[in-house]
């Protein structure tokens, strides 16, 4: 099986990028959302979550990384090599919250996710502000 992402495991900091990525596009993974932080930290019984365990907790999830494989990988030309993506930590969480926000955080039935058609004076109108 190819390996879809590679991650470098420095002694501070665990950076993430895809196979094809050059060392300069390797990245942290600075967050755990939707998960509070605390929680986990009680649930390993640490204080704080070293970079390594925020990757493994944030990105690694399984929701969420096949989350990120289907809907955040995507292939590109440069130059002359075709190189895969994956989208960074803020651009994965920014990409969710306004899929909620336009959603009202339903899914569809098909994974898929379905927007909203009322105004917010419609809500209003229906008391759901």
């Amino acid at each position: 099986m190819p390996r879809a992402f590679w991650r470098q495991l420095p002694a501070v900091k665990a950076l993430v990028g895809t196979f094809t990525s050059e060392p300069e596009h390797f990245a942290e993974w600075k967050t755990i959302e939707p998960v509070p932080e605390a929680d986990v930290c009680v649930a390993l019984g640490v204080t704080a979550l070293p970079s390594q365990e925020r990757l493994v907790a944030g990105m690694l999830a399984p929701e969420r990384l096949l989350d990120l494989v289907r809907h955040s990988t995507l292939f590109m030309q440069a130059g002359t090599r075709t190189v895969k993506i994956v989208a960074r930590y803020q651009q994965y969480r920014a990409v969710r919250r306004a899929l909620e926000r336009l959603t009202g955080g339903r899914p569809a039935q098909d994974g898929s996710w379905i927007g909203g058609t009322e105004s917010s004076g419609t809500r209003k109108a229906r008391g759901r502000a």
